[in-house]
């Protein structure tokens, strides 16, 4: 949109260089007013919801206000810069050498476009974060300006003055309204007292307290992830206590995502020769250090194994077989985990299971979102195709799949029961007696088959779960 709104003068005898010279200053000055723009996004979106008829059309659509803050920390800039093109090309063009300079124009347009996204990513991110990384290209921005108005022989005394005025200015302006760009997010969409902010190259992690209860919560990009409310904390528990209690020797066990650690802690506590968790974000094993006093300092224990990497990539290429195999919870309707819940996921941790080995899998309890029970049901249909032996647990919210059929009423769980001590490790959980674990058992295999029924299955490449707007919602 920049480079045709610059077209419609594109041909006109300007001082291009002063007018380019103008436009960088520009995007510096509009790089720092949406740091601005981010660290007061709620502030805006209150301000919006006031407004008489905007207000209205904001409460029907609900992610308006996120467009509107989202123009003004995106539009300014991409603007000035799509012109910036159009009109470095002008210049060029007006040489004996168009050709070849256009040539060369374009080819370092590209290369710049290549190293800016891997320093991004690779560089800038990890090392400075979102919010320096801004500022600090701001400055170039600015900076070239300034070049710019000094290398232009006409008038540069205003052109240099503009530009030092907008660098410095901006700089002032960031120093003294915003310290902390996300701190400033966090604090306005969350309640309470923020104890920590990392950013990641996958994610931003923030741990949050309650100022009523004191509870600590975990939230990944804005999302609940992990938190020490006992009531939360005990299925998190569960999770990992569960399907170790139901194998007869868990030796070899791993879970993928960390969290808060909880159902990592878990698992821990149940001794294997080696628990492997597989964590994707380096960030998010910062966070979890918050909550030691509820995982049991898991991280520290020397049976434990911290591998940061993609866990399906993990799956895809170890040769180890594991006994117990799960994940921490995790939504699947959250950009990116539905990849965690797919039938070409349980394809691969069936494939690394020993033969007596088990899978115990979330089967996402949101009762926010009416479509629930067609997601579960898509869910449980990729996991029955995949595992021989299914089982259903905990209020229906866990599955149990086996290579073996499990059988809680048979005389082997309460010989595991006495011969591993289970009361000790799963009385946090509120299981102290093995007729209070198979209090927990909901559904045989052929119920949960049955309960699943027919329709399409969950695949890498039909993330349903991600767009589960679209899933058919029951009549009311």
């Amino acid at each position: 949109v920049g480079s045709a709104l610059v077209s419609l003068v594109i041909s006109k005898n300007l001082d291009w260089l002063r007018v380019y010279a103008v436009l960088q200053a520009g995007v510096a000055l509009s790089g720092f007013v949406s740091v601005v723009t981010i660290s007061r996004t709620y502030g805006i979106s209150s301000f919006l919801d006031g407004l008489p008829v905007v207000g209205e059309e904001i409460g029907r659509f609900g992610f308006l206000w996120m467009a509107a803050v989202g123009s003004l920390v995106v539009l300014p800039s991409m603007l000035l810069l799509g012109a910036s093109f159009a009109i470095a090309a002008r210049i060029v063009v007006a040489g004996r050498r168009a050709g070849r300079d256009l040539g060369m124009l374009y080819a370092g347009n590209t290369a710049g476009a290549i190293l800016g996204a891997s320093a991004a990513g690779f560089v800038l991110l990890p090392t400075l974060g979102s919010q320096r990384s801004i500022e600090l290209l701001a400055c170039v921005n600015g900076l070239i300006a300034v070049a710019l108005a000094l290398a232009n022989r006409r008038g540069r005394i205003l052109p240099t003055v503009l530009g030092m005025g907008v660098l410095l200015g901006a700089i002032s302006v960031v120093a003294n309204l915003i310290p902390g760009m996300y701190e400033r997010v966090l604090l306005g969409r969350f309640p309470g007292t923020l104890e920590w902010v990392g950013e990641g190259i996958e994610s931003t992690v923030n741990v949050m307290r309650n100022p009523e209860s004191g509870y600590l919560s975990m939230y990944f990009n804005g999302m609940a992830q992990a938190s020490d409310d006992p009531s939360g904390l005990a299925f998190h528990r569960l999770l990992g206590h569960l399907p170790m209690a139901l194998h007869p020797d868990p030796q070899n066990v791993l879970i993928v995502g960390i969290g808060g650690g909880a159902t990592a802690g878990a698992l821990a506590r149940h001794a294997p020769a080696r628990l492997d968790i597989v964590e994707l974000s380096d960030i998010a094993v910062v966070g979890s250090g918050f909550f030691r006093h509820v995982n049991g300092d898991v991280l520290r224990r020397p049976n434990v194994f911290l591998k940061i990497d993609d866990g399906r990539n993990h799956l895809l290429l170890t040769d180890r077989k594991y006994d117990v195999v799960t994940a921490d919870v995790i939504f699947p309707r959250h950009a990116g985990a539905a990849a965690l819940y797919s039938f070409d996921y349980y394809r691969r941790i069936q494939r690394v299971l020993a033969p007596d080995g088990l899978m115990a899998q979330w089967l996402v309890h949101d009762p926010d979102y009416e479509g629930n029970d067609a997601l579960r049901k898509m869910i449980t249909r990729g996991f029955v195709s995949v595992f021989p032996y299914v089982t259903l647990w905990e209020n229906a919210e866990i599955l149990i799949g086996s290579n073996q059929p499990i059988d809680p009423f048979d005389g082997d769980l309460d010989r595991i029961w006495e011969e591993r001590k289970l009361a000790s490790l799963m009385g946090e959980v509120g299981i102290r007696t093995p007729a209070t674990l198979r209090e927990k058992f909901l559904l045989t295999d052929a119920e949960v088959r049955r309960w699943a029924g027919n329709g399409p299955l969950m695949t890498d490449d039909r993330p349903y779960a991600e767009y589960y707007r679209s899933l058919p919602i029951p009549e009311k």
